[in-house]
């Protein structure tokens, strides 16, 4: 049995770039080897979710004290890792070259390949700050303390780094060299390097590779996200409503330094929002769809009326959310508002906290929107905004997001690399 390890912070059911690329690769990959998968949940849920696939196991990081305790228990033969700064990720990546555990991942290009902008540090710090006692948790259940969680991971990190045998001085160097070497350093990702790892494109491939990234081991394989938006474009249902069904997709970007983001200036964002669809509901029907883990239902629900006609959204399928809509209105680009390219829905960017350079806004495949009183008389725009300029959009879609079939790309390199370790062991 092949027996892999996934760090992830929800549960499978809920779609994040790596629940994604697993429910399209594991069926392939079950054809040769026989799999299991070991899901390890770093944060806090309700703990009555039934896994339905037999190919899974839910483990919770709450229950273990350290990487190697959890690693020497499940004893895995690969490791699944989302390349980056992330205390979890580390944690593990460490210790499984400690073990000499093979390990695969995805290189995130979103900051690079999206905003490109610059980053302060000190707005990074501020919010973090702000947002130290915000409660988190999926539909309002279980809601744990999001810097209490944070302050948990840290100390499950200085226990790993004990139990694989760091001394204290190294332990803290080792911090001295995560706070400062990581985040200030051009090769902000070396420490984060994986035996094999994909990336979305060459440009993605060559901002890794300056991030710290071994070449060698990159491949370029596609997006698993993407690969689903197109599947889905293909059958997307015919809309027959007396409403025009609107989507408001939210978006966090507060490591985004060239922006007027903050917590209260989203809080601001919302309100008005609700204001100029507020007795329109005649005609319009709008849903707020909200991170599935990062932000929190209950401090949405809060800042709307309390007979407000606005539905808030955390769990449902994103997928079929923007199948069934007629408009999508966002704040940014991001990689839920490039599936709404891919599936050909009409976007309006409502530009509420001055995001510079703009992926999207800047090659004008979208509509956008500055005031808030400008939203509701966008809606049409939108629409004709998108047929006047579907060839330019299509040609983007074509020449950036096409990548024939990503999956089968991802499923042979790791058949090959598996096959390459089961012939090292023997």
């Amino acid at each position: 049995m092949l027996k892999i390890l996934v760090v992830n912070d929800s549960f499978p059911n809920m779609n994040n770039r790596t629940t994604i690329l697993f429910k399209n690769i594991i069926p392939k990959l079950s054809e040769k080897f026989k799999i299991k998968v070991y899901w390890i949940i770093t944060d806090e849920h309700d703990r009555k979710y039934n896994e339905e696939n037999p190919n899974y196991e839910i483990l919770f990081l709450s229950d273990y004290n350290n990487a190697l305790e959890v690693l020497e228990k499940i004893k895995p033969d690969i490791s699944y890792h989302v390349i980056g700064f992330n205390i979890m990720e580390y944690a593990f990546n460490l210790t499984e070259k400690f073990l000499k555990i093979p390990n695969f991942g995805y290189g995130d290009s979103d900051a690079s390949d999206y905003f490109l902008m610059e980053t302060s540090k000190s707005k990074i710090f501020l919010e973090y700050v702000k947002q130290f006692f915000d409660k988190k948790g999926i539909d309002g259940k279980n809601e744990k303390i999001r810097g209490i969680n944070f302050l948990k991971k840290y100390l499950f990190l200085i226990k790993t780094f004990y139990a694989i045998g760091y001394s204290y001085k190294k332990i803290i160097l080792e911090f001295l060299k995560l706070e400062i070497g990581v985040r200030r350093s051009v090769k902000f990702n070396e420490k984060f390097n994986c035996d094999l790892m994909f990336v979305e494109n060459s440009r993605s491939l060559e901002f890794h590779v300056k991030s710290g990234l071994k070449r060698e081991n990159l491949r370029v394989c596609g997006n698993a996200s993407f690969y689903n938006a197109f599947k889905k474009r293909e059958k997307s249902p015919k809309l027959i409503s007396d409403k025009l069904n609107v989507l408001f997709l939210t978006a966090n970007f507060s490591n985004q330094g060239k922006s007027d983001w903050s917590r209260s200036r989203r809080d601001e964002m919302l309100k008005e929002l609700e204001k100029e669809f507020d007795g329109k509901n005649e005609k319009i029907s709008l849903s707020i769809k909200i991170h599935p883990v990062s932000e929190n239902i209950i401090q949405y629900k809060k800042l709307l009326k309390p007979n407000s006609n606005i539905q808030v959204i955390q769990k449902d399928d994103v997928f079929e959310l923007i199948s069934k809509s007629d408009i999508i209105i966002t704040s940014c680009t991001s990689t839920a508002a490039i599936i709404c390219l891919i599936m050909k829905k009409p976007i309006i960017i409502w530009n509420y906290f001055n995001i510079k350079n703009d992926l999207l806004l800047s090659e004008k495949m979208v509509l956008e929107c500055k005031k808030s009183s400008e939203l509701v008389n966008n809606l049409e725009r939108a629409k004709i905004f998108r047929i006047k300029n579907e060839e330019k959009i299509e040609e983007k879609i074509k020449n950036e997001f096409v990548y024939g079939d990503p999956i089968q790309k991802y499923v042979n390199e790791l058949e090959e690399w598996i096959q390459k370790i089961k012939v090292q062991k023997k």
